[in-house]
């Protein structure tokens, strides 16, 4: 019974995979050729959806706040009091250690300071004790937040994509491709789900899909320029 608990992500995923290559066989799904100058065209729907992704965020920052109950927002002010605490207590017990290394002194002030600095470090420990404690007990609400909001993300972006604003769409020659009816259907399907997900994962995700395409093309700008200079040099020395 354990085994299936732990193993019924990946034995669902299996499941579904075999199912879509049984489909993809079965039906004789074309493949889709990508649109003309592809390599130009990207950088500008990265940008665009970079901006929807941003509108995404926010309109999932709205509806997950509704799900925010009285008791996370009171442990994260009292998260912030300990960390201020802390901060205080820090700096003073910095201001009284330098107090109590200066020669100019007394031994009835330094003394004092010793009393001072006890106190000091005890509400310190307390403060950053209670700092613990809080962020274990934030542990559960913040998973709970955070499965919150991938849900709304999921249904905010499958939404946005379902009514026009599709990525795959964008860089394939869908007009060109004269695909069956049934594939036509299950493109649809795919791009909306997909480019639902893309949006769900926020601004970072498009930013990491943009950063792994400017290392790529400037990863290949560099070959270029190093084949064409070789060329050069090449036909410089057979010239000469």
């Amino acid at each position: 019974m354990n085994w299936w608990k732990h193993n019924l992500n990946v034995i669902f995923w299996g499941l579904a995979t075999a199912g879509i290559l049984t489909i993809s066989v079965r039906e004789g799904l074309v493949g889709i050729p990508f649109a003309k100058d592809l390599g130009s065209k990207v950088p500008a729907l990265l940008g665009s959806l970079l901006i929807v992704s941003l509108f995404v965020e926010r309109v999932i920052e709205v509806f997950v706040s509704i799900w925010r109950d009285e008791e996370t927002d009171r442990l994260e002010q009292q998260l912030t009091n300990y960390q201020d605490t802390q901060a205080r207590r820090k700096q003073e017990i910095a201001d009284l250690v330098k107090e109590a290394s200066d020669p100019q002194t007394t031994v009835e002030r330094k003394a004092e300071i010793n009393h001072v600095l006890i106190d000091k470090r005890g509400q310190l420990d307390q403060a950053e004790q209670g700092e613990d404690t809080v962020k274990q007990q934030l542990v559960p609400k913040y998973a709970h937040t955070r499965r919150v909001s991938t849900w709304v993300g999921m249904a905010v972006g499958v939404l946005t994509a379902a009514v026009g604003f599709r990525f795959l769409y964008q860089i394939v020659d869908f007009d060109q491709a004269a695909l069956p009816e049934s594939q036509t259907g299950w493109f649809i399907f795919a791009d909306v789900l997909l480019t639902g997900a893309i949006l769900a994962g926020g601004s970072k995700a498009i930013h990491s899909i943009f950063s792994v395409y400017e290392s790529f093309m400037n990863s290949t700008q560099k070959r270029a320029n190093a084949s064409a200079t070789a060329a050069a040099a090449k036909s410089a020395r057979d010239s000469g």
